[in-house]
């Protein structure tokens, strides 16, 4: 099915960001602590920066994590289920993240629609759009609930 080639792209393309926000991150603490230490000085958004960065690091990386199944799971009584019902289970819980993450996706995208339009800043010395960092929510929570449904697609495939 094309649509999982491009699922799996997507994913890809969000581990691939979220691996170079993590550099961003620390590149700019090593900055500030080198300006405060030798130079007295500060580039004054770091610790909001490296925040919102966090914020992406983190919406970026939920679909990969997902497909690797690194999210943690309570297994304390999906060890005593049969196979049978594990995929039962598997199935139900695909089903159920993925309307979860869509309605995630929609809401913080009207989250981020609605600060893109009306304009918010920070308030803090960098006056950063809000909608910036607000972006990576919706798309987080899209490309994961994409996951789900290419899940939901190889239970039913495999059946």
């Amino acid at each position: 099915m094309i649509i999982v080639k491009y699922i799996k792209k997507m994913t890809n393309f969000c581990f691939y960001l979220s691996s170079m926000m993590i550099c961003l991150s620390v590149a700019i603490i090593i900055i500030e602590i080198i300006l405060r230490r030798f130079f007295s000085s500060s580039l004054y958004v770091a610790d909001e920066y490296t925040g919102y960065l966090l914020c992406g690091v983190i919406m970026m990386g939920l679909a990969s994590t997902l497909r690797e199944k690194g999210h943690i799971r309570m297994t304390i009584f999906y060890e005593f289920l049969s196979m049978k019902n594990k995929l039962i289970v598997d199935k139900i819980i695909h089903i159920v993240g993925f309307i979860f993450l869509a309605y995630l996706a929609i809401v913080t995208g009207n989250l981020f629609w609605r600060s893109a339009i009306g304009g918010v800043r920070a308030m803090s010395l960098s006056q950063t759009y809000i909608a910036i960092p607000q972006f990576f929510m919706p798309l987080g929570f899209f490309v994961m609930s994409l996951q789900f449904f290419e899940n939901i697609y190889y239970d039913f495939k495999t059946k």
